[in-house]
């Protein structure tokens, strides 16, 4: 079974909701996740809870969400290193992408964080994280290492006790979270 994400992340302050929620390119896309209260943990050892304003997340992201003419600095060793990890079968986030999450994390005076990961059957294709705020930094999940989304959620306020994230169970009900503004 194949499982993906493409997504940003960030804490869900009073300046990151209106941002988002007045973009008409982004708030179809956005879900403000208050509380993981009903959740049904499989383990006790994966209960976590959410940053205090909760979490603002984006997905699924594409190109399209993001058309910038900001020219956010961004590292080319960021670039280098990802076309490795993607090793030529998936692109890397556009440019402009990242210049629009750098920009939006310099505007918000706060992280932000793009998560992609790829999975087939179990096996990891790929996982990384960039984060923005306030330079931009690319987090790869390596063997005997942290994961790569538990180091980029640590970075918005969420410490996760295991790899288990509640937002990335199949059951999680998205549409309860659906930002309207």
């Amino acid at each position: 079974m194949t499982w993906y994400a493409d997504e940003i992340i960030l804490r869900a302050t009073p300046r990151a909701l209106a941002l988002v929620s007045t973009s008409q390119t982004l708030r179809p896309f956005s879900y403000h996740v208050r509380s993981l209260a009903g959740h049904h943990w499989y383990r006790k050892e994966h209960e976590h809870s959410l940053p205090e304003e909760g979490l603002l997340v984006i997905r699924p992201v594409g190109p399209q969400l993001f058309e910038t003419n900001n020219a956010a600095p961004l590292r080319a060793e960021v670039t280098n290193e990802l076309l490795t990890l993607l090793d030529g079968e998936t692109t890397p986030p556009p440019t402009s992408l990242r210049q629009a999450l750098a920009a939006m994390a310099a505007t918000l005076d706060q992280a932000v964080i793009y998560y992609s990961c790829r999975m087939w059957a179990g096996d990891i294709d790929y996982e990384y994280c960039l984060s923005y705020g306030p330079d931009e930094a690319l987090l790869v999940t390596q063997p005997d290492t942290e994961d790569s989304l538990r180091a980029g959620l640590r970075k918005v306020g969420l410490d996760l006790p295991t790899h288990y994230f509640a937002l990335h169970t199949r059951e999680f009900p998205w549409d309860t979270h659906k930002l309207t503004g």
